[in-house]
């Protein structure tokens, strides 16, 4: 049977965030989660209360939010394990890479606790920030509550990295290492998988609704085995009694009644997009229903055809009516090119 967790929802990650390298504590993972639900709305007002805010800066935003965000049913005497995590994201970095672009950035400066309120305040870098909005990329949705419970950080990574995944996902061993800040470690394979991967398909199988199974790649070698690990594919596993229960009645609602036209119903992921990223009101999604069935029917991929036009219709006078004309360019541009 499906669980309910309390203070839970679904949360959109950037799948740039998903792979990018850094290597953080649990402590220090729970605040780039709260991060990331901080930015769903990307609103530069305080969200749901006082506690919590959102505000842009020279070079980035400023954020508060409150300590107990990043505790799991626990106390912090002496805010000792929050210093340490804020502390120690003053000090790391955060590093992405692939065939176009290099970086490297700061994460957090100035982190400030008021011990009476337990209020935390610091800034985060502009590219963080632009990181974790950023779904050029594609993105991946997972539980909040779910993600901000595991007691492993490797539980943390693999989660996000599967987390609607649907078909096999291979890795490669350095890869993974690099991804995890490893490298030097672990060239006993056998190791990394019975302190990394075992612990978190654990961990994942226990509490998660997306865990996997997994086979290692190997090639001939001229060791004692004849043979070596070189990567794994991942095989995706959904456990339904680990989802959600209330957010699963919600996605399935959403579902059934959704936005429908002549070219069919709208997608989940799709109108998600269109409302929490792009901050579309439902009105004008109504009103241009049959413009986004239309574009979901002829991309196979939506999401990443909006996240292409998202940047510059945030600069738009007119973003709503940009985003429209854009999307039915690009409509006639593939009808075109199928005829």
């Amino acid at each position: 049977m499906a669980r309910i967790k309390k203070n839970n929802k679904d949360v959109f990650q950037s799948y740039i965030l998903t792979v990018a390298k850094y290597d953080f504590s649990t402590y220090e993972k729970r605040i780039l989660y709260r991060l990331v639900e901080m930015a769903q709305k990307d609103v530069p007002q305080p969200l749901r209360d006082n506690m919590r805010k959102v505000e842009p800066s020279n070079c980035g935003v400023n954020i508060t939010m409150p300590v107990a965000d990043i505790l799991k049913d626990e106390t912090d005497k002496n805010y000792t394990k929050a210093i340490a995590a804020f502390k120690g994201l003053v000090e790391k970095t955060i590093e992405y890479s692939d065939k176009e672009t290099w970086l490297c950035t700061s994460i957090i400066e100035h982190p400030e606790i008021e011990k009476g309120s337990g209020i935390a305040k610091f800034h985060i870098y502009k590219p963080v920030w632009e990181c974790i909005l950023d779904f050029s990329k594609g993105y991946r949705k997972y539980e909040l509550a779910t993600a901000m419970s595991f007691k492993s950080v490797y539980s943390m990574r693999m989660y996000e990295l599967m987390s609607g995944q649907t078909a096999p996902l291979y890795q490669s061993f350095e890869e993974l290492k690099e991804r995890f800040k490893l490298k030097g470690k672990y060239k006993i394979v056998s190791m990394f998988i019975e302190r990394c991967l075992e612990p978190a398909r654990k961990e994942l199988d226990e509490s998660s609704p997306y865990s996997f199974t997994y086979e290692a790649a190997k090639v001939k070698s001229r060791g004692r085995n004849g043979e070596k690990i070189v990567g794994f594919t991942f095989y995706p596993r959904f456990n339904m009694k680990n989802r959600d229960e209330e957010l699963y009645k919600k996605e399935l609602n959403a579902k059934i009644g959704n936005i429908t036209g002549r070219f069919g119903m709208l997608d989940k992921n799709v109108s998600d997009y269109l409302l929490y990223n792009l901050n579309v009101p439902k009105e004008s999604i109504n009103s241009n229903k049959e413009v986004f069935l239309q574009a979901q029917n002829v991309f196979p991929d939506l999401v990443s055809v909006l996240a292409e036009i998202g940047p510059k219709m945030r600069e738009k006078g007119k973003p709503i009516g940009y985003l429209i004309n854009t999307l039915k360019g690009k409509i006639a541009d593939a009808m075109s090119k199928k005829k």
